[in-house]
């Protein structure tokens, strides 16, 4: 074997070792920060208009997932790096429909590489869909703004991610949930609907 050719083995082999010696010690996932994830099966999400019209969700899903080694490629040889993945997940059903659907969802990926955990949350009320990273740092989507304090319904929410379908776009001109106003602790804080032309604010 060549000089050059040892040499190349060696990192591979140091590469190898390296990827996959942690693969054993992931943590469980981590619910800190957010709060909405403490709900349980059953359990009544209620939101009221001005007019007082109530619009009710029961979650009829939770999931909670362990944390698991993420595969990676090292040199074309596939192990486990220093990361890990976890998934968390609320579903609630409408006593209504808007937009063909009957659920908000809220749906959250972890990613911990070598201690640095990132987290993206994906949530949807109805027919309106966005996304943030909420770790490190909270970062909306280019086209959501980031609210400091939101005051609704006598309540007041820290860093609400305020988001807005631009019905302009083909395909979201018939979109009934205009606005929707999310917080990473609570959910959703509320949203507009323009099948009644009404802003809807969580009610505890």
């Amino acid at each position: 074997m060549s000089t050059k050719s040892l040499f190349c083995f060696i990192i591979l082999f140091i590469s190898f070792g390296s990827c996959c010696r942690k693969k054993e010690q992931c943590p469980p996932f981590n619910v800190e920060g957010l709060a909405f994830l403490n709900e349980n099966l059953g359990d009544t999400l209620c939101f009221v208009s001005s007019t007082g019209s109530r619009i009710q969700f029961v979650i009829i899903e939770k999931t909670l997932s362990g944390s698991f080694p993420k595969p990676c490629q090292v040199a074309e040889v596939t192990c486990f790096c220093h990361s890990c993945t976890s998934f968390a997940q609320i579903v609630a059903k409408s006593d209504s429909v808007r937009g063909g659907n009957d659920q908000i969802v809220i749906s959250i990926t972890t990613d911990d590489l070598i201690g640095n955990d990132a987290s993206k949350i994906m949530f949807s009320a109805y027919d309106n869909y966005s996304t943030l990273v909420f770790k490190p740092q909270i970062k909306p989507s280019y086209e959501d703004s980031l609210l400091l304090s939101l005051t609704a319904n006598g309540n007041t929410y820290n860093n609400v991610i305020s988001h807005t379908v631009d019905t302009l776009m083909a395909g979201q001109e018939m979109v009934d949930i205009y606005k929707t106003y999310f917080n990473t602790s609570v959910g959703f804080v509320g949203f507009y609907d323009r099948k009644t032309r009404a802003f809807y604010w969580r009610e505890d």
